[in-house]
């Protein structure tokens, strides 16, 4: 989340908005989770671990990422302005990208040459820098053919700039199973919601019995953090089941800048 929320903030977590958990139980909340919301949940990989990430698609939603764009039920879902991406900037001289990165402060992640830069920037400098007359030439960095840590690991050929599409598990819908989405899903099934699931050849079986069809007891949310180009969400976890939401973040009360702390106050 950075940028957005740097290490060392202080936020406010209200468990109460989508309803306090009780042991294995939820009390009722003023809210669903929505699109967009900043939320705090127990790591699915690692239960002794917090995350905080951005909710992008909701439960019965078709999500996709093509390009960088993100796409739910074919919609383009636009980055926050605090969110990240990885630039690759041209100039047209050594001068104009000293200038630029005096100018924007810029860090360059890789070893550059004298014209040429791949830097982190939210969308608003982007496009502040893409309207310079020295430039030459600004786009998203974007990764090529698969990668190995995406999820679902088994037989995905996707990676962090094209993903899906894939649909969002919701409580009581039904979906029918087959060698091509078992992956998709065989975590929900074993861990999640406690079966045990295997695939045969192309049969697919369920606590011993082969099945074709499964109803899921439960809603998932699709997480993504805003510096997408490092953080580690549902792109290579999975689903966030809502049993393991915590609540939602609303206020940042304090930031850790030069070696201490200073009231901020911001609503998230």
């Amino acid at each position: 989340m950075a940028n957005t929320i740097l290490s060392g903030d202080q936020i406010l977590v209200s468990k109460l908005h989508y309803g306090a958990k009780i042991a294995t139980s939820r009390l009722p909340g003023f809210s669903k989770v929505k699109r967009n919301d900043i939320i705090v949940f127990t790591n699915p990989v690692n239960k002794d671990e917090f995350l905080i990430k951005r909710c992008i698609a909701l439960p019965g939603e078709l999500l996709s990422i093509i390009h960088h764009q993100v796409y739910v039920d074919s919609k383009i879902i636009r980055q926050p302005n605090t969110s990240i991406s990885h630039y690759y900037i041209e100039t047209f001289d050594h001068k104009a990208m000293i200038h630029l990165k005096n100018k924007f402060k810029l860090e360059s992640l890789y070893p550059d040459n004298n014209t040429s830069t791949i830097v982190p920037l939210n969308p608003e400098i982007a496009k502040e820098i893409q309207n310079m007359p020295s430039v030459k030439e600004i786009h998203k960095t974007e990764i090529t053919g698969r990668q190995s840590d995406i999820y679902p690991q088994e037989n995905s050929n996707w990676n962090n700039d094209n993903y899906g599409p894939l649909l969002i598990p919701k409580k009581g819908l039904t979906i029918k199973l087959n060698p091509s989405n078992y992956f998709l899903y065989k975590k929900i099934i074993d861990v999640h919601e406690r079966s045990t699931s295997f695939i045969s050849n192309t049969e697919i079986y369920i606590n011993g019995k082969e099945t074709r069809f499964y109803t899921f007891k439960q809603n998932y949310y699709f997480m993504l953090g805003d510096n997408r180009n490092r953080s580690i969400d549902s792109r290579y976890w999975g689903f966030l089941p809502e049993d393991l939401i915590i609540g939602k973040a609303t206020l940042n009360i304090l930031s850790y800048t030069s070696n201490s702390y200073h009231l901020n106050l911001c609503l998230l």
